[in-house]
């Protein structure tokens, strides 16, 4: 905050009160060709990045909410579907903003993750039940196809291979081989336990051209599968905690993997001979510390490597050159209002507001006088404070909230309308302290 004393000076407040906790990242999906990202956090809200630009920003988002999950995220074409505990696979209406367009129910309960085909026809969705739902994308809708058999436990997670006829799932101790078509596995593969009665839970999959099938587990190993004969290849101990996370380049060079540790080891694929045969196989090349805890998901986009985790902060790497660019997860904008002529300031957090007073140079200390929270801890998408420092205003998903207070603090009285588009307005104060809503498209002209 700033306010000016001479000119060519200026008098700095630093806010030390606004402590954003991080919204952790679940997980990340790429449309290559519309350069855009789609992302999820922690809290259910999921973020559209536009990537084609030198800077990436946040072209739209979708506020979650108390107990909302997104388990996975995938595209068809520039149709995007996610998944999530609640058991549904929806379908998200990205021409107006982004709304729900196509809601699913799902055979299972919990979704875990999902997956599309290459050629985008299909689309599997894993569940807690252990059933695996395919559906076909053809189109502009979404047709039941099949469901696969039930296995026991339920499916973490499962990748498509190049053909899209096969689907390769990691659940607890075994990664299974589909064929989609007839809806029965033709492989089961064991991993093993590090401990008789700990379970070794399959957190990750990838799926090579040559039907080379690798998995990340909870042991910290990676393993390397013949997809066509069901055997196991190679097991590397890559770290003591869990994999969570794998990606692998377009040429298939690079292998990334990272887990339960804010590192991102990589593995190149070399020649080497075993025996009297020469064969490929992956070894580490280096490891890169991007991150300050856990890193959840990898992908990749033009050879550059995208990663989020539990700190939150969106991660795009490439090298070479050596290149690393931060994108912390602030919240949508205006996140602070202030209000100078009563030396005042409105935080916004995710599901509530503070009011502060700002200390002067009679030394009056700066102290929280106002908090409100959201009610049932909906997400705030806009807030406002009136000139005079007596109205604060906030607009959910649902709901726009006013609340006006004596200068004391107290809240006296709370008015709420309900609207259906909420998340396409935003709120403001006249300069008579009066609220007023406005699409969020036109903000910029009325606040010019």
């Amino acid at each position: 905050m700033v306010s000016k004393s001479k000119p060519g000076q200026c008098k700095l407040h630093h806010a030390q009160f606004y402590n954003l906790l991080p919204r952790g990242i679940n997980c990340l999906a790429v449309n290559k060709p519309s350069s855009r990202l789609a992302l999820s956090r922690d809290d259910g809200t999921i973020e559209i990045w536009n990537l084609a630009g030198a800077a990436p920003f946040l072209e739209k988002s979708n506020p979650g909410g108390e107990k909302v999950s997104i388990e996975g995220l995938a595209w068809v074409g520039d149709r995007l579907f996610s998944v999530g505990l609640a058991g549904k696979l929806i379908e998200w209406d990205l021409a107006h903003g982004l709304s729900v367009r196509n809601t699913v129910l799902l055979t299972g309960n919990a979704a875990w993750c999902l997956d599309v085909s290459r050629d985008e026809r299909r689309l599997a969705v894993g569940t807690e039940g252990g059933y695996i739902n395919v559906y076909s994308v053809e189109g502009e809708e979404v047709a039941y196809e099949r469901i696969l058999d039930k296995q026991e436990g339920r499916v973490v997670c499962l990748r498509f291979d190049h053909s899209g006829d096969f689907l390769v799932s990691g659940s607890v101790d075994a990664v299974r081989v589909w064929n989609v078509r007839k809806g029965h596995a033709i492989h089961k593969m064991t991993t093993g336990r590090a401990e008789r009665n700990k379970e070794t839970v399959v957190w990750d999959v990838q799926v090579l051209k040559d039907f080379t099938i690798v998995s990340g587990d909870s042991r910290g190993k990676i393993m390397f599968f013949d997809g066509n004969l069901g055997t196991v290849i190679d097991t590397i101990q890559v770290s003591k905690a869990d994999i969570l996370g794998l990606t692998i380049d377009e040429q298939e060079k690079f292998l990334y993997v990272s887990g339960v540790e804010p590192i991102i080891r990589i593995y190149q694929r070399v020649e080497v001979t075993k025996g009297n045969e020469k064969v490929d196989s992956f070894v580490r090349t280096m490891q890169r510390r991007y991150h300050t805890h856990d890193i959840k998901t990898l992908t990749m986009f033009h050879g550059k490597l995208l990663s989020g985790g539990v700190d939150g902060t969106l991660i795009i790497s490439s090298f070479p050159p050596m290149v690393v660019d931060k994108y912390l997860p602030f919240l949508e904008a205006p996140s602070t209002v202030l209000v100078e002529g009563a030396r005042m300031v409105l935080l916004k957090y995710v599901n509530y507001l503070e009011v502060w007073t700002l200390s002067s140079p009679a030394a009056v200390e700066t102290r929280k006088v106002l908090q409100i929270r959201s009610k049932q801890d909906e997400h705030i998408v806009a807030a406002g404070m009136s000139p005079d420092g007596r109205c604060t205003e906030s607009s959910g998903v649902e709901a726009l909230e006013s609340r006006y207070t004596m200068s004391c603090g107290i809240p006296l009285s709370c008015f709420r309308f309900f609207t259906n588009a909420q998340k396409d307005f935003g709120s403001r104060f006249r300069f008579d302290s009066m609220p007023l809503m406005y699409p969020r498209k036109a903000a910029s002209k009325l606040i010019s």
